[in-house]
């Protein structure tokens, strides 16, 4: 069931996540950011206790990988990786699971570029209606001490009305566009942001798109200039599939028409 997906920063290395599996998945491509030339490396994190891994963020240069467990109590896992961008080489930071006071619904999370800031997509915020809270962090990637800035609810207060089920979140690389993904109605919805990774400030409503392909939409993510988008399908059981990727008519507007390229 995969749940989540990922690349390193040169697209030569896709990850995959999934509940239910307790791992993370590494295969390398021959072509980046090309899902069909992708090839399993034999490598993978094994996660510590039953954990559903419904989505992971690497940090900057890859030294660390960040796992969103839901199996029990809903918590962000820090890994630290000896090589980076190897997750063979991961192991649990003790003590660094953080549920952010609890009472989240966590679906998905991001943080930005400069990992001062972290996002999460709650299901349970503004009262079930779903929200995407933004924290900030005194140092880059540490989650020890988040405080919430903002709760982002919606241009109508109800991000639930657009897509009942939430699933992944993503940025676009410049923090000028946001995407979530939900696996009701399969859509994908996009905001844009008048300040880069910044909830804030002014946030439009462009659009939506449905994915028809995909039985169950889960995670979502973009090669590195946003001229493929990539989305998971929990809903398909082979670990190899349930990966989609799709060209985008321009770049990082995936609520206009798009298209199909593999599975």
């Amino acid at each position: 069931m995969s749940t989540g997906v990922l690349f390193n920063p040169n697209g030569t290395k896709m990850y995959i996540s999934g509940t239910s599996q307790d791992k993370i998945y590494m295969y390398n491509l021959t072509t980046p950011f090309t899902v069909t030339t992708a090839t399993y490396a034999s490598k993978l994190c094994s996660l510590v206790g039953d954990n559903d891994a419904l989505a992971f963020r690497f940090n900057s240069n890859g030294t660390a990988i960040f796992v969103l467990d839901t199996k029990a109590t809903e918590t962000i896992d820090k890994y630290s990786l000896t090589t980076p961008y190897d997750i063979s080489t991961c192991s649990l930071v003790s003590g660094s699971p953080q549920d952010f006071e609890g009472g989240l619904e966590m679906r998905s999370f991001a943080f930005s570029n400069d990992g001062q800031k972290i996002f999460i997509f709650d299901a349970d915020g503004n009262s079930s209606k779903h929200s995407i809270k933004q924290y900030s962090l005194s140092s880059s990637f540490d989650l020890s001490n988040p405080t919430l800035v903002t709760e982002y609810v919606g241009h109508n207060s109800d991000l639930n009305s657009i897509e009942d089920f939430a699933q992944g979140l993503e940025f676009s690389s410049d923090g000028s566009k946001m995407f979530i993904t939900g696996n009701k109605e399969d859509t994908i919805l996009a905001f844009s942001l008048s300040n880069p990774f910044d909830l804030t400030a002014t946030v439009t409503y462009d659009g939506e798109h449905i994915v028809d392909e995909v039985h169950s939409l889960g995670g979502i993510t973009f090669s590195s200039d946003g001229s493929k988008m990539i989305v998971t399908d929990f809903n398909n059981h082979d670990e190899n599939r349930g990966v989609y990727q799709y060209d985008l008519t321009s770049h990082y507007t995936c609520y206009h028409e798009f298209l199909k390229n593999d599975q």
